[in-house]
Formats: C-alpha cells, structure tokens, sequence
C-alpha cells in the first residue's frame, strides 16, 4: 500500500474499532486496533524511506553539482595592452594558497605560450610588462612565483578546455565572486588589461588585493593596485605622484617612515593572510604603505637580493 491508502486504513481502523467498543464487541474492538497500529507502523515505515530517500537524493544532487562546478573561468582573451601580444586571463574560484587565504585567484597569461615558454623567449612581457624581477629571458629572474607550479597547471587546464568563457559580469561567476576578495594577477600584471575590466570582475567582491610595475603609465589603477617598488627612488617617486607602494627590500634595508611590514610575511610572524588583512588595495584603502623581503625558493631569493642589492 501507498501513503494514501495507509492514512485510509488507519482512518478506517479507527472508526471500525471504536463502533465495536461501543457495541460491546471488546475482541473486535482490540483486532481492529492491532490493524490500526499495524497500519500505522507501516506509514511510520514508509515516511521514513521517504525522508532517507529524499535525503540521499538531496546529497548526490550536490555531489553532482559540485563535480561539475568549474574550478575556474575564462573571463578575457585578446591583446594586451602592455605590448598588444596574445593574452588571456582565468579566475580560479577555488585556492588552497595559505598565504593569501581563500582568495579568488586571477591568471594573466599568454594564451599562445606556456608561461615557461613565454619566459624563454621574453614574450611574458605581455602579461609582466617592465617588471624588474622577469630577468632576461628567463635568466636571472627572481620573480617569487613558480610558474612550474600555479601558472603552468592553469594554462595546462585551459589549452585542455576545462574553464568555460564568460563575462565577467556572468551571474554564475559572480556568484562565486560574491563576499570574498580577488587577487588581481596571481601571476601578471593587472595593467594587462582594461581599468573597466577589473571593475566588471569585482562588482560583487568584498574586496581585492592589486599590484602593478607599470605605475609610471598607469595613474587610473590608483585606487585598484599597489604601486610595485624595489627601490627608494621607485618608493619615493610613486608616492609622489599619490599611490600608495609595496617595496620588495633587502632584509638590512630599513622600514621607511610610512611603512609597515606585509602582516602575512615572515618577517612579521604571518600574523594573518591577504585575505583577512586586505590593506594592499592601492588608495581604496587609508593605510600605510607596505613593504616586504625579498622571498621566494632559496634560488629566486638569492637572485632577488642580487638584484635589489644592485639597485638599491
């Protein structure tokens, strides 16, 4: 029996039962009693298969929803505007990178070469620009982030066809946009693309970290990014002209009176992550200006030093 034919038979049960008693046909009364809970355990039964059937239903639906949620977006391919090559730029919705917290993660890469071969051949000032830290053609370079690791599974992924394109004002995306913060160019430099581009990106956001090496062409990215700086005369010049600066030091090289060092760096105990901290969001946010040690693996570290050490 169905749920609907139980709920009957129970009613039905009931009235037969207590017709019984009042006729005075006490075995009668207590047979139709017995069915009555017969009938009732049965629904009890069923309910429960339901709810555990609902329930399972419920968590595959999930399961499946989650396996096919994207790890990341397309959310531009076309040419940059530091030298008009080849680019694209991918959000990764999910981070794992503890330092910077669960962060929404943008790749800024060329969309023809991996960036190891981006490097090798000097086509990574596409998405680098002038940046000091790129070395030449790949010699070097000390750059912290190893583009073996986030850089190259992103471009691997993409050329594979895992990241669906849309815009970056699409409802889906922004929904996983939506109360976190945004890391402008993981790897790249957000001066790569437009000022309107990276407005459309976190219109839903509760807030951004950004840095640029192309400060000196870029003033629209004030309040978007941090001026990159490796030397005085950089921290000086920049602030200046009103950005707000985030200097890579040598560790001897002193903090300047208006700076402080990045709360989620070494040297200042990782006291939190980008993402809780949130200062390095150029004059959007009325802070200090923020610097920090050269870091990175003991190679790229020991090629940082080196070169600040000749600048500086």
């Amino acid at each position: 029996m169905n749920q609907t034919e139980l709920v009957n038979e129970i009613t039905r049960a009931d009235a037969n039962a207590s017709q019984a008693k009042a006729d005075g046909r006490i075995d009668a009364a207590l047979q139709w009693q017995r069915y009555a809970l017969e009938c009732s355990k049965a629904k009890a039964e069923f309910e429960s298969n339901r709810l555990r059937e609902v329930i399972a239903n419920s968590a595959k639906a999930k399961a499946k929803a989650k396996a096919k949620a994207p790890r990341g977006y397309i959310l531009f391919e076309g040419p940059s505007l530091l030298d008009g090559g080849p680019i694209v730029v991918i959000a990764i919705v999910k981070s794992s990178n503890r330092k910077t917290g669960d962060m929404v993660q943008t790749y800024i890469l060329r969309a023809d070469l991996s960036p190891l071969d981006a490097v090798k051949v000097g086509n990574d000032s596409s998405i680098c620009g002038n940046c000091p830290h790129r070395g030449i053609e790949g010699k070097g370079r000390s750059c912290y982030v190893n583009l073996g690791q986030g850089p190259l599974a992103v471009f691997k992924a993409y050329k594979a066809g895992n990241y669906p394109k849309v815009s970056p004002i699409n409802p889906t995306f922004q929904a996983s946009v939506k109360g976190r913060k945004v890391r402008l160019g993981t790897y790249g430099d957000p001066a790569a693309v437009s000022r309107l581009f990276w407005n459309a990106v976190l219109q839903g956001a509760d807030g951004w970290t950004g840095y640029t090496h192309q400060w000196r062409t870029r003033p629209d990215l004030q309040n978007l990014c941090m001026a990159s700086c490796d030397t005085l005369q950089d921290y000086e010049s920049a602030t200046k002209a009103g950005w707000r600066t985030f200097r890579v030091r040598l560790e001897s090289l002193p903090l300047m009176e208006r700076e402080i060092a990045c709360p989620a760096s070494e040297e200042a105990g990782k006291r939190t992550t980008c993402d809780s901290c949130g200062l390095c969001k150029g004059t959007a946010a009325a802070a200090r200006n923020i610097a920090i040690v050269a870091h990175g693996g003991i190679v790229v570290a020991a090629a940082a030093r080196r070169m600040l050490s000749a600048v500086n």
